[in-house]
């Protein structure tokens, strides 16, 4: 077997929280892109045995589910799955648990035992450079092997394709200094830089590698992107997830996905975090925070709303729906910002095209 687990395991929290995550996402996804497209596709690349040993659906089943489940309706559009598994045991496991769904016809679902990256170069050369449906593919290995950045830079070509990808930092962490996986690392970043963590420590070596892995999916074109921890039930990152797209508002849906998860903003799950409690008693949003990036960005500017707007979902961890009423409202009531144009209809409204100065 290529990974320490077995056939089917224990779901941890983690794991029901990035389900969570995902599930969330989909919901917005498939509506949204079956507006303007007639075919949408789900890829997940390492997609285990479809179940976990208390009967609990892996996101193979969630994807699934979630269009079966839906309420607007999916019916007239095609819907194409791909599931990925190369551990025989998981894949015929998979297999049996996909034969079990009653699924319409609209809905194509492929199972195939195979790596990530063989089956990606067998469907992309099939496909050929400009006919990829949109496409939101997960990427979830079980360690740091199977990754090249050059198999995801074939995906990023495509300007309908998402991504979200397990970044395994425990693995690499522990394995950053062997000689026989910096194999696997120099095709993951495609770049020598990782090799600077290996004289670092701590929140700095994880901070370190996860922002150039970013960068990367950055520099092959996936302009927006946005990070989420998860922490094991002794506070150690497992692994983050990091999410890649070319469209603004697939950022905007991921985070919208993000805080329902973590209401605290700060992007980051435990296992040892009560998920009851997060859902019932939601921290607020630090809007002092929020309001001290935006001024740090823009005091002494004068700028249209959409730059803040920008700025607030591609470079901060809040979501569109914080800046207005909660941050340039209070600023402009205290003389902090000024209206210079805008097209508003009632007081300390923002619409697009407005005009701020910031003092």
């Amino acid at each position: 077997m290529a990974d320490k687990y077995p056939t089917l395991w224990p779901l941890k929290p983690h794991t029901a929280a990035k389900h969570a995550i995902l599930r969330r996402y989909l919901q917005a996804w498939f509506p949204k892109l079956t507006a303007y497209n007639g075919r949408l596709v789900f890829v997940d690349g390492f997609a285990g045995p479809g179940r976990y040993t208390g009967g609990e659906p892996g996101s193979p089943l969630v994807a699934v589910e979630t269009v079966l489940g839906h309420t607007h309706d999916l019916s007239n559009k095609e819907l194409g799955f791909l599931f990925i598994e190369e551990d025989l045991d998981r894949h015929r496991h998979l297999a049996q648990e996909i034969e079990k769904l009653s699924v319409p016809a609209n809905v194509k679902i492929q199972t195939c035992h195979s790596t990530f990256v063989e089956t990606i170069d067998r469907v992309l050369e099939r496909l050929g450079p400009t006919r990829m449906a949109p496409a939101f593919i997960m990427i979830d290995p079980f360690g740091i092997k199977g990754l090249p950045l050059g198999t995801v830079r074939q995906l990023a070509a495509y300007p309908k394709t998402e991504l979200l990808i397990s970044f395994m930092y425990e693995s690499m962490n522990r394995f950053l200094t062997t000689r026989e996986f910096m194999i696997h690392l120099d095709e993951m970043f495609a770049v020598p830089e990782w090799r600077a963590a290996r004289d670092m420590s701590g929140g700095e070596r994880h901070r370190f590698l996860v922002d150039l892995y970013a960068s990367r999916l950055r520099s092959i074109g996936m302009e927006y992107t946005r990070t989420f921890e998860m922490h094991d039930d002794g506070g150690r990152i497992e692994y983050d997830l990091v999410f890649a797209s070319h469209r603004v508002e697939g950022l905007k849906a991921m985070k919208e996905a993000m805080w329902k998860v973590d209401p605290t903003g700060s992007y980051v799950f435990s296992d040892a975090t009560d998920r009851e409690q997060l859902t019932l008693f939601a921290t607020a949003p630090d809007l002092a925070q929020l309001q001290g990036l935006i001024v740090g960005r823009f005091s002494g500017r004068t700028v249209p709303v959409e730059d803040i707007e920008r700025f607030v979902i591609a470079e901060t961890a809040f979501r569109e729906t914080h800046y207005k009423r909660q941050i340039l409202a209070p600023m402009e009531r205290d003389g902090l910002v000024q209206v210079i144009t805008s097209g508003r209809q009632k007081k300390l409204s923002y619409p697009g095209g407005t005009v701020l100065r910031f003092i």
